[in-house]
């Protein structure tokens, strides 16, 4: 039987408005005041383009960029190599989780025999992402510094959407703030800014929206176990003060310090496991807090500058 020429206009008609009606709209982005005013002083004083959602008591920041921030610079010296070996202590394998009422720590840290390599060349960061990402922290202080609804946590994200490449830095608001009102809080705060090495993945590429990340409500507990293990490696590679020969102390002393930093005692215990000696301990709560309140008090470092690019 032939279809009249009008249903078969009906037809697609519907299925065309079927397709529309249950098409998933895109909602825009609903801004606070103070996010108002963080992105028009990046926009209008800085010209630097972003992405803000704000998930909870979390402030997410996409800054997608069509360059690299990843430099690479020739040293004086031509690439060398030595056959004398030194014996330093490396991570070899570091990982920190929340779960059941515990924090968790996984590690292989021990001493290695290394020998000097030189490729003739050093990595770093361009200056101009250096500036942008101070441009953008600045912004968060001064959008948000007499706010009445400020952010508990602060993540940044910096994307080079050419190459897949990212760069994230996750903060405690307070921090932030006290780090531009303390000038004696700087060497603390490079310890509780945690900023991740840089990751790549094609997801990144072309991406200008931040479709690929996973926006979420940080918590404090998930912060602290990131915060924990970004303290360790910066014991054990950058800090003035070189870590005792006993590992497991110093890893429990530096879990106690993150932790009573933030006055936290959502915890029962404490568990570290030594992955090449195969072997778990467990410290209960009082055990860690009383462990921080005897500990001598440092004095103050040496001013570190920071090249997460040369860890390994």
């Amino acid at each position: 039987m032939k279809i009249p020429a009008i249903l078969k206009l009906f037809v697609i008609c519907s299925a065309i408005f079927i397709n529309v009606s249950c098409a998933k709209p895109e909602v825009p982005t609903q801004h606070s005041s103070d996010e108002e005013k963080l992105i028009q002083i990046l926009t209008d004083e800085y010209k630097i383009k972003v992405k803000i959602k704000t998930v909870g008591q979390t402030l997410w920041i996409y800054n997608p960029r069509e360059e690299s921030f990843i430099n690479l610079t020739a040293t004086n010296d031509n690439p060398s190599s030595s056959s004398e070996a030194k014996e330093t202590i490396a991570i070899n394998f570091l990982e920190g989780k929340y779960e059941n009422n515990s924090f968790n720590i996984k590690y292989d840290i021990g001493p290695v025999k290394t020998y000097e390599k030189s490729y003739g060349y050093t990595t770093g960061y361009q200056e101009k992402y250096r500036q942008e990402q101070q441009y953008i922290l600045t912004s968060v202080y001064r959008s948000f510094a007499d706010s009445k609804n400020p952010p508990l946590f602060v993540s940044l994200v910096v994307a080079d959407i050419k190459q897949g490449v990212e760069i994230k830095t996750t903060l405690y608001f307070k921090d932030l703030l006290r780090a531009y009102q303390d000038p004696s809080f700087y060497e603390e705060y490079t310890k509780r800014a945690i900023i991740d090495y840089p990751s790549g993945s094609k997801t990144i590429i072309n991406d200008s929206e931040g479709r690929h990340l996973d926006f979420h409500d940080v918590t404090m507990e998930e912060f602290l176990a990131k915060q924990i293990v970004y303290r360790i490696q910066y014991k054990y590679t950058r800090s003035a003060f070189k870590p005792s020969a006993d590992t497991e102390k110093e890893i429990l002393t530096i879990t106690g310090e993150a932790i009573s930093a933030y006055n936290f005692d959502k915890f029962s215990k404490v568990e570290l496991t030594n992955l090449a000696g195969n072997k778990t301990q467990s410290a209960a709560k009082d055990e860690v807090l009383n462990l921080i309140k005897n500990l001598p008090k440092e004095t103050p470092g040496r001013l570190i500058h920071i090249n997460f690019l040369e860890q390994k």
